[in-house]
This record gives C-alpha cells, sequence and structure tokens, in this order.
C-alpha cells in the first residue's frame, strides 16, 4: 500500500478591521451608534431575531403616564420601517405601563411583559402584550 501525502493547502484572507474588545462597531447605525427619537423613552431588553434583525423594548413616557415600546431593525442599525407604526410599536394599558422583557415564540410571535398600575395611587399588576 503506497502511503498518501497530504498537504495543507492555505487560503490568504481579505484585511479585515474588526474593533477591539469594548470599542464601538463603527459600521452599525452612525458610527456605532443609532437613536430613535422617542420622547422619554429607556429600552430594558434587545434581542436578536433569526434574520438578524433585532428588537429592543422598553417604555415610554414620565411616572404616571408611561407605555409600553418596542422598535425593531436592521443587523446594520437602521430602523425596520416596516414593523409597527414606521418601525416602532405602542402598547398603552392603563395609567403607568413599564415594558420589561421580551421573547419571541416558535411562530414568530412577539411576546412583551411587564407590569401596570390604574392609576399612580395603586399597586402594579402583571401586562402582558402580543
Amino acid at each position: 500500500m503506497k502511503p498518501t501525502s497530504r498537504r495543507l493547502h492555505l487560503e490568504s484572507l481579505e484585511a479585515r478591521i474588526a474593533p477591539a474588545a469594548g470599542d464601538l462597531d463603527i459600521a452599525f447605525g452612525n458610527q456605532g451608534i443609532f437613536k430613535v427619537n422617542i420622547q422619554n423613552a429607556a429600552a430594558f431588553e434587545t434581542i436578536v431575531l433569526p434574520d438578524g434583525k433585532f428588537l429592543a423594548a422598553g417604555d415610554c413616557g414620565v411616572i404616571g403616564s408611561r407605555r409600553f415600546v418596542m422598535a425593531r431593525y436592521f443587523a446594520e442599525g437602521s430602523l425596520d420601517t416596516s414593523f409597527g407604526n414606521a418601525g416602532v410599536v405602542f402598547a398603552d394599558f392603563q395609567v403607568d405601563d413599564v415594558g420589561s422583557d421580551i421573547a419571541v415564540q416558535a411562530d414568530g410571535k412577539i411576546v412583551f411583559v411587564g407590569h401596570t398600575r390604574p392609576n399612580t395611587n395603586t399597586g402594579f399588576q402583571v401586562a402582558i402584550a402580543r
């Protein structure tokens, strides 16, 4: 039996510049940052979807009149305006709504959870939107 010889074949890779750990990815959004103009908004949860898009969810408004807010973005950081109303979805339960977590079901439906209260003098209740 004749021994087989194996050769290692190397291919050169194109030059790439990757951000160092902790540096902003300047290819994302505008020099690594993308903002959506939603007044008094805060995001508490972000998830990446199977297609590379991602969701950011939280709430907006002021104490006593907050509501759930969620936006969907393309992988490079621009707002996906085909989602909701120009890329943003609001859910308004009662007087004071705070969105805190999101999940995507196997069928692609988005579940958004948090808490709500009917007025600023009462306790909170669980709130779920889909």
